[in-house]
């Protein structure tokens, strides 16, 4: 694997001008400029942000410079310190014509003034390996008949729920790969966040499981409308079996009940139906993959 990898970083360095490259100290970047002096293709320069002010964190950005420094010292490549603060509303106007499409991550912002320094360089490629280290993270790798077969409408956290939903309603192999996995390194935070992002891990195992498993969905809230129907119902018809008229007292608990009951069998029959059409579906795309 090391050697495919130092390979596809070689060719990437064929260049009529001098490269650069992107340097956080992480797995990704580092591995990259560490291929790059592997292969003989020295980088002309390295950047890396480093970030001023308390409120960086809170956007999700550590400051990396000191990584950044110990992996140039170790492959004995220059490193340029780019120190950043609050970004000023001047240049965004250029920045969102740059990028051609609605961009909500900030990092473009940082990427910018990288790209700046650089051009000052007079390097005009920079390599980085942006995710190149999300394979190693947790992140999953896919055959090409999954990745045909497998709908994700999720953009955040919850896709990795999405993905294993869907894997398994398809009846998709999956096998999990064992990874050492060392601790957070001290002063570093995680991005994500315990209740916004469980929340919508949350929203997305309800929305699939009303999408794709009707019956089961529909068919439990039939069973607990049929439940609450029952004891609501049990009052009137008390009053039905002790009075000796057989009259009804509780009038209102006798329509909650008969309510209750009919949005019990109407929520069992929508299951019934979307389940038929779900089944129907499946069937239709199973044999659609298979030619």
């Amino acid at each position: 694997m090391a050697a495919v990898f130092d390979k596809a970083v070689a060719a990437q360095c064929l260049s009529d001008v001098p490269i650069g490259a992107f340097l956080s100290g992480g797995v990704d970047s580092s591995a990259v400029v560490a291929a790059m002096v592997a292969s003989g293709n020295r980088p002309k320069q390295t950047y890396c942000i480093g970030f001023d002010g308390p409120t960086m964190q809170s956007e999700g950005f550590g400051d990396d410079l000191a990584h950044a420094r110990v992996i140039a010292r170790q492959l004995d490549v220059p490193l340029t310190e780019i120190r950043v603060g609050e970004m000023a509303p001047e240049g965004f106007e250029q920045l969102a014509f740059t990028l051609d499409e609605p961009q909500a991550d900030p990092a473009a912002l940082y990427v910018g003034k990288i790209a700046e320094a650089a051009r000052a360089d007079s390097i005009k490629v920079l390599l980085g390996g942006t995710g190149g280290d999300d394979i190693f993270s947790g992140y999953r790798a896919f055959t090409r008949d999954c990745v045909q077969q497998i709908p994700i409408t999720a953009r955040g956290f919850d896709v990795e729920t999405e993905l294993t939903l869907q894997a398994l309603y398809r009846g998709l192999v999956i096998k999990e790969v064992p990874a050492p996995y060392r601790a957070r390194p001290e002063g570093s935070f995680s991005k994500l966040n315990t209740f916004s992002d469980g929340f919508r891990v949350l929203l997305r195992l309800f929305l699939i499981l009303k999408s794709y498993k009707p019956l089961t969905f529909f068919g439990s809230i039939s069973i607990l409308l049929g439940l609450f129907g029952l004891a609501v119902g049990s009052l009137p018809v008390y009053d039905y079996l002790t009075d000796p008229n057989h009259f009804v007292h509780r009038v209102p608990s006798a329509i909650l009940a008969a309510a209750l009951m009919i949005m019990a069998f109407f929520s069992l029959g929508l299951g019934l139906i979307l389940n038929s059409v779900n089944l129907r579906l499946l069937e239709l795309e199973k044999l659609i993959t298979k030619r």
